[in-house]
């Protein structure tokens, strides 16, 4: 069952531009039980001993929560999201319409990918968002493992999705923007080097001479052979850089001036990113883009300039703790506006912008220093102020 689709359940109070008939279109997985792994509910496969990531389906919700409550693209409004979990969950699509996620087995996925694959297919304006977290792991093609992965002691990757094929095959959608959103690991583990194909299955076959010509990256939580990380029954690493790129750091302010997130901009701000998690969490993990990628589609729109971290300090070091800091936007109506009458180095949030700032002084002890800062994403910006 889908769990939200406009023409079924309404826009959900979002008004949708006249005569726009594109839409976004999502297709989000979570996998935190596997049946057959140790700890699952299932006859447990004895050659693979992984285990149960707790934190799989709380981000993909998360992410699902995102899509229905923050996205925003006018250009294409969403227009239905598939939500598949396990185990399976009660999710609030609005206050007053309550859905049951699907459980992510092989049989619920494909029909829930063909179901958005034809969705994406009905307009080239569509946006098509694939997510996926859980485990994934590699030959040369990346397989993402499904809940039932293993039920067959012979030929346990039937329940993995080869998502290298997949991606292959989805050229064949007319949606010239699909965004593939990867958290998991990339590991090639010593069973999968005993493989003498490529195991997994393929949503959709690849056909021969058919290639992406649109805006279609793999936003990839880790790079090949390399784990992703997550906190146990809490959020992953990568999820969590991926919404708070989308909701302030992976944007760029466009012609009309409004801030968008692009998947160039997406990108960068992706790439950029260390978490701070990582070295309590004892790993390397990068967040690369892969796939055919021109950069130019827009995801969500911003009601408001992004707010990024700034970070500033005077040099000589002294003259930190005698400051008053001051820093306005630099055209009329000069807002928005930073005070800061207590010593340095200073570190806050700002509005993205160019601005003016001051650094004053008043006992007197250095002369009063003015500066341009420019505050733009992904950020952080620092900046050292030469006091004389």
């Amino acid at each position: 069952m889908t769990l939200y689709d406009s023409e079924t359940d309404g826009t959900l109070g979002k008004p949708i531009p006249l005569g726009q008939a594109a839409r976004t279109h999502a297709l989000i997985i979570g996998v935190s039980h596997y049946r057959h792994l140790p700890g699952g509910s299932g006859t447990p496969n004895p050659e693979f001993d992984l285990e149960q990531p707790t934190c799989s389906s709380i981000a993909a919700v998360a992410f699902a929560r995102w899509v229905i409550d923050e996205m925003n693209n006018p250009r294409a409004p969403l227009g239905s999201v598939e939500l598949l979990t396990s185990p399976s969950t009660d999710f609030f699509v609005s206050p007053t319409l309550k859905r049951h996620t699907l459980d992510a087995t092989m049989v619920n996925v494909e029909a829930a990918f063909e179901r958005w694959m034809v969705r994406a297919n009905s307009n080239p304006n569509n946006v098509a968002l694939f997510y996926f977290c859980g485990h994934g792991l590699m030959r040369a093609d990346l397989n993402l493992l499904l809940s039932d992965f293993a039920a067959k002691s012979l030929k346990p990757f039937d329940t993995a999705v080869n998502i290298t094929k997949t991606y292959e095959g989805m050229a064949r959608c007319a949606a010239r923007t699909q965004c593939y959103f990867l958290d998991c690991c990339q590991q090639a583990t010593w069973i999968m080097s005993q493989q003498t194909y490529e195991p997994g299955k393929a949503l959709a076959d690849p056909k021969f001479g058919v290639y992406h010509t649109g805006d279609a990256p793999k936003f990839l939580a880790t790079a090949p052979s390399l784990p992703a990380f997550g906190v146990r029954n809490g959020m992953t690493v990568f999820t969590t850089v991926l919404l708070d790129c989308l909701r302030r750091r992976g944007t760029r302010r466009r012609a009309d001036s409004k801030w968008v997130v692009t998947t160039a901009a997406l990108s960068e701000a992706l790439g950029a990113a260390i978490p701070t998690e990582l070295p309590v969490l004892g790993g390397l993990q990068i967040h690369p883009t892969d796939g055919y990628h021109n950069g130019k589609s827009g995801l969500h729109e911003l009601s408001c300039a992004p707010e990024i971290e700034v970070s500033l300090q005077c040099e000589p070091h002294a003259a930190n703790a005698l400051a008053n800091f001051h820093m306005h936007a630099s055209m009329p109506p000069h807002k928005p506006a930073y005070d800061y009458p207590v010593a340095g180095p200073w570190h806050f949030r700002a509005s993205a912008n160019h601005y003016l700032a001051a650094a004053s002084f008043p006992e007197g002890q250095y002369d009063k220093a003015e500066f341009e800062v420019w505050v733009l994403p992904p950020g952080p910006m620092s900046q050292i102020l030469e006091i004389k």
